[in-house]
């Protein structure tokens, strides 16, 4: 199990040979990795240059995911991405409805 693995300190967790994340040649698991690495070591920067990497290669569902995991103030702002991804983007992040034209 990944999350036992890493929990037991593998100072490789995340990482490929030298300093590629597993999943190279693969940028959204590359990137996954790079964010399960940053939580483990409770790098709130680290987390916060993730997401802006997945917002970059157009993965908007894993950028939410992301400041949420980040929280603090990156929190609300993931939690109203993935909000408006939920609905189709028919709800606006205040919760305001979208109408058809």
């Amino acid at each position: 199990m990944l999350i036992a693995s890493a929990a037991d300190g593998d100072p490789g967790y995340g990482l490929g040979v030298g300093t590629e994340p597993r999943g190279s040649g693969r940028p959204v698991c590359s990137r996954i990795s790079l964010r399960a690495a940053a939580l483990l070591d409770g790098d709130h920067e680290r987390l916060l240059t993730t997401a802006a990497a997945f917002e970059t290669a157009g993965c908007p569902y894993q950028r939410a995911r992301t400041l949420i995991l980040a929280s603090g103030e990156t929190a609300p702002v993931g939690n109203a991405a993935l909000a408006w991804h939920a609905t189709g983007g028919k709800v606006l992040p205040a919760g305001r409805a979208i109408l058809p034209a």
